[in-house]
């Protein structure tokens, strides 16, 4: 396998707010064979569930045997957690725990976020996610933030980059997954590096046309 992995979605999934931290659920042990449909009907009977993935390899589309289940209340997914924390699914004992918990450290605000990156930069940077990662994941875990544009994967260095299709929805990211605790991992979300300003290229570009068209029709007249 590459050092990365390109990934374009046009995702539309569910978004939360600056600030609000997502109420999902990490799921592990799976059953090889459970589907999304069955992952949603074993944890239904708890709250009303926004999002739920089985995540599966990208190449085989095999299950890797764990998921998320992502609730719509806070309260729904403790009580889930609580009742079903080394239960069993088809005679198979699963795990369950937060998805993201958070690190000892200090959260930023939303305006620390903002004020650390340039206007135009919609792209996060997450570490710390170990190997044993794919594209699905990345996405399950950064599509409640708003509509994605790209992912790209640096599997055997064990980060990735989320493009979203604004800045909010980078930002909201960055508070919600930085130095939280995902799979085991110890995560770290920040700005990414864009190389310069789109608009500027556009009308930079723009200009260009111009002047190659002007200069093209006093040639030939």
């Amino acid at each position: 396998m590459g050092d990365s992995y390109l990934c374009r979605t046009n995702s539309t999934d569910d978004q939360v707010s600056l600030g609000t931290a997502p109420h999902q659920v990490f799921v592990g042990d799976l059953p090889s064979y459970l589907t999304e449909d069955n992952l949603r009907d074993h944890f239904s009977p708890y709250g009303p569930i926004v999002d739920c993935r089985v995540i599966r390899d990208p190449m085989t589309q095999k299950s890797k045997c764990f998921g998320f289940v992502r609730f719509a209340r806070n309260e729904d997914a403790e009580v889930a957690i609580a009742k079903t924390s080394e239960s069993d699914i088809d005679g198979k004992r699963i795990r369950t725990n937060w998805a993201f918990k958070r690190g000892p450290n200090q959260p930023l605000s939303r305006e620390q976020v903002l004020s650390q990156a340039s206007h135009y930069i919609t792209t996060v940077y997450i570490g710390g996610l170990g190997c044993n990662f794919n594209a699905e994941f990345v996405r399950a875990m950064c599509a409640m933030y708003g509509p994605i544009l790209e992912i790209r994967l640096f599997q055997e260095k064990g980060y990735a980059f989320v493009r979203y299709a604004s800045r909010e929805s980078a930002a909201a990211a960055i508070l919600g997954i930085h130095n939280s605790e995902i799979s085991g991992h110890l995560v770290r979300c920040s700005w990414g590096k864009e190389t310069r300003d789109p608009h500027v290229i556009k009308v930079y570009c723009t200009v260009y046309v111009s002047w190659y068209l002007v200069r093209g029709t006093r040639t030939f007249n």
